[in-house]
């Protein structure tokens, strides 16, 4: 034992519902669900896409880090 302190008592784990986070900020909720499905489809589907424009392994790193950029310069002000 490392201390003499009793471990405190962990709290019940309650449910998550999604109805309250819909009426509390619909737009949001929205807006992160089209952004994580945009995300994924890039992720996805732009390797296969290279790939068909017969890319090499490291110009298909090189084009997902600069999607990858392009996205981050779009997210910041």
């Amino acid at each position: 034992m490392m201390t003499r302190t009793e471990a405190p008592i962990p709290h019940p784990v309650t449910g998550f519902t999604v109805k309250p986070l819909l009426k509390v900020a619909p737009a949001g909720f929205y807006g992160s669900v089209c952004a994580g499905s945009v995300n994924a489809a890039f992720f996805a589907m732009a390797p296969i896409y290279a790939q068909t424009l017969n890319y090499s392994v490291q110009e298909i790193s090189l084009f997902m880090m600069a999607g990858s950029s392009l996205v981050w310069c779009f997210r910041c002000p």
